[in-house]
């Protein structure tokens, strides 16, 4: 939150301008002109501040640092899925199989975490065990927030 507050302050500091209200007739305070329209800058942040307050939740459902790391890392494959449905991109099969690779590598990673976890629930609670699944799907629904604020 904190650096949600200092981006703001310093974007805001960097694109404010001051007027002699007696003499321009304006308000003392007023906004640069913007080459991007306000709307798009709020889509931005609000899917930004979405994106990071998802990222720091999925840790009250039980999911470990690693695949935290793994998911926030391997969001390519997102991005080109993404990139294609949106912006119409092309990608060469090369590129395609790269991705595709990671992503298995993903896959594995995170379904043999999971049955460690699995491992760890029989022995536990099996709740634990769903909250990790929704853990998951919300990496899942933050990395996709994460690459359409990319995309914009």
């Amino acid at each position: 939150m904190i650096q949600f507050i200092f981006i703001a302050s310093e974007g805001l500091i960097r694109n404010i301008t001051f007027h002699n209200p007696i003499k321009e007739k304006k308000f003392p305070i007023s906004l640069k002109p913007r080459k991007a329209p306000i709307y798009k800058w709020m889509v931005m942040v609000i899917l930004f501040f979405i994106s990071s307050v998802l990222n720091n939740l999925v840790f009250e459902y039980h999911i470990s640092i690693p695949i935290h790391i793994i998911f926030r890392s391997s969001s390519i494959i997102m991005n080109m899925l993404m990139s294609w449905l949106i912006l119409k991109r092309k990608y060469s099969l090369q590129q395609i199989l790269a991705i595709c690779t990671v992503t298995i590598g993903l896959i594995i990673t995170t379904l043999s975490s999971a049955k460690d976890q699995g491992k760890i629930e029989m022995e536990t609670h099996d709740t634990n065990f769903k909250e990790w699944i929704i853990g998951i799907s919300i990496l899942v629904f933050s990395s996709f927030t994460f690459n359409f604020n990319i995309i914009q």
